[in-house]
């Protein structure tokens, strides 16, 4: 594990990012939303270095505090994904019955581009980082229902399950117990990767001007009223860019490199 160098980077960045906003109150310069219109429009200087925006607000301070809004939203989008598509997965995988309805209801939702279908239901919604979450954890979750029963169609006719069948054990245990066990791993991999989607969603509604909303410091918010003065003021826009890039490069390298740890077929090959 430690010798997978991408694993390490992606999991020294994802980490560093996520103590970042844990400790924000201590990391950040200045109060993230104080006006300073005096200040307005500085280039990184001292006791400022990353400069300052429109207001004269600090820059690094509003993403070192937009790092909390960006990962609550974007694992709260997860675990609703996750809560929804591991059981409509197991549930059409084991129960044939049921499985043609389910994954037809599946193939509608998937047949929308995750983005589209996100901001199709934020536009229903209304805007708002709660509507937000719904939206993101919604479009993901037909993702998460295929991967879980793709495995399970291959698991359920699995010898140590017709064992337990064949001893009585009942749907639930064998589900639950050996299973959904052996779903894990992918799901682990798969769900580390879809985390780097799932932030670049929430800041591309953000940008839009449908998750976050002012004064909120969140990275796609913030590069949103950043491009009004591309020219004036580039940094205003770009470090937030360069945030939201690390961070999505950040969980690439760590499901890259998780999949490489928990995939026994390239362990075996390596």
């Amino acid at each position: 594990m430690v010798a997978n160098k991408g694993l390490m980077v992606g999991l020294v960045v994802v980490v560093a990012i996520g103590l970042t906003g844990v400790f924000a109150p201590w990391l950040a310069p200045h109060d993230p939303y104080k006006i300073n219109s005096g200040i307005a429009f500085s280039l990184p200087r001292s006791g400022y270095p990353l400069g300052t925006d429109e207001l004269g607000r600090c820059i690094l301070s509003r993403m070192i505090y937009g790092t909390r809004i960006t990962f609550t939203v974007g694992i709260a989008a997860l675990v609703l994904a996750l809560v929804t598509g591991i059981p409509i997965g197991l549930i059409s995988g084991y129960y044939r019955r049921l499985d043609n309805i389910i994954m037809r209801f599946i193939d509608v939702l998937m047949a929308f581009p995750g983005i589209l279908l996100a901001i199709a239901i934020v536009a229903a919604l209304g805007p708002g980082l709660v509507n937000t979450t719904i939206a993101i954890g919604i479009g993901t979750m037909p993702a998460f229902a295929r991967l879980v029963r793709g495995s399970v169609l291959s698991l359920r006719e699995a010898d140590y399950v017709e064992s337990a069948r064949a001893l009585g054990a009942g749907d639930i245990r064998i589900i639950g117990q050996h299973i959904f066990t052996n779903c894990v791993p992918p799901l682990i991999v798969y769900s580390t990767l879809q985390m780097a989607w799932v932030l670049l969603t929430v800041s591309t509604l953000s940008f839009l001007g449908m998750g976050a909303q002012p004064p909120l410091s969140e990275w796609g918010a913030m590069v949103s009223t950043g491009r009004t003065y591309i020219r004036l003021a580039p940094h205003i826009a770009s470090f937030p860019c360069i945030f939201i890039l690390l961070s999505v490069l950040g969980f690439n390298l760590l499901g890259d490199g998780l999949r490489d740890v928990l995939d026994p077929r390239l362990r075996g090959s390596d």
